[in-house]
This record gives structure tokens, C-alpha cells and sequence, in this order.
């Protein structure tokens, strides 16, 4: 009884840790967007969070600087 409830936290857990901050957006020039795993594609600007599994786009001209914990 005492791993079910074990194995149960675990698998709460996962989908958390799958989403956990990674790093944060330290420059943006002109576009850049992300897309979260699950979530909808969005802007991404100065100081925005990034998470694990992320797809990160720039526009043809547009750059990024990510810094990562």
C-alpha cells in the first residue's frame, strides 16, 4: 500500500518537472516566440521564463540571447 502511494507522488510530479523553468529571455531582437510543450506559441520578451522541451523561433532577421540556470 505504502508504494502506491509513492509511485502515485511520482507520477503527479512528472508533468511538473517536464515544464520546470530552465532559463529566462536575457535579449530580444525584433521577433522571437516560444512554444511550451502543450501550450500555445507566444511572444517572448525580455525577462519571460523558458521552460524544458520548449521550441523557440526567431523571424528570418529577428535574434535571441537565452540565459540558462
Amino acid at each position: 500500500m505504502r508504494r502506491l502511494g509513492i509511485v502515485t507522488l511520482v507520477a503527479m510530479m512528472l508533468p511538473s518537472l517536464a515544464s520546470a523553468d530552465i532559463g529566462a529571455v536575457s535579449a530580444v531582437n525584433r521577433d522571437m516566440d516560444g512554444t511550451p510543450p502543450g501550450a500555445e506559441r507566444r511572444p517572448l520578451l525580455l525577462g519571460n521564463q523558458v521552460v524544458a522541451d520548449e521550441l523557440i523561433q526567431t523571424s528570418e532577421v529577428g535574434s535571441g540571447q537565452l540565459m540558462f540556470l
